[in-house]
């Protein structure tokens, strides 16, 4: 049986799928060692109390529309920062 460590457990805890094959040698090895199953219960409870914050946090807001100087809604935008985005690079 291969071995797993911490980011294998997490991703499994976050993307994982009781149904999908794919994550069978995962699954059986977290139901066949104490450890792995304690730390992956302790990521998957992590996991739960940071998610729902992010999806709060992103979803749910109306979206603010400023308009700039040009009058396009959508351009977020002062009036007079239309440099590109390499001129920060270019030291234009």
């Amino acid at each position: 049986m291969p071995e797993f460590d911490q980011i294998d457990l997490f991703n499994y805890a976050a993307y994982g799928n009781e149904d999908d094959p794919q994550w069978d040698d995962i699954r059986n090895y977290i139901r066949s060692n104490a450890n792995a199953s304690k730390e992956y219960e302790e990521i998957k409870k992590n996991l739960t109390n940071v998610q729902p914050k992010r999806k709060q946090k992103d979803f749910g807001r109306p979206r603010q529309e400023v308009k700039s100087s040009d009058g396009d809604p959508n351009s977020n935008k002062p009036a007079g920062q239309d440099k590109k985005w390499w001129s920060v690079f270019l030291g234009e």
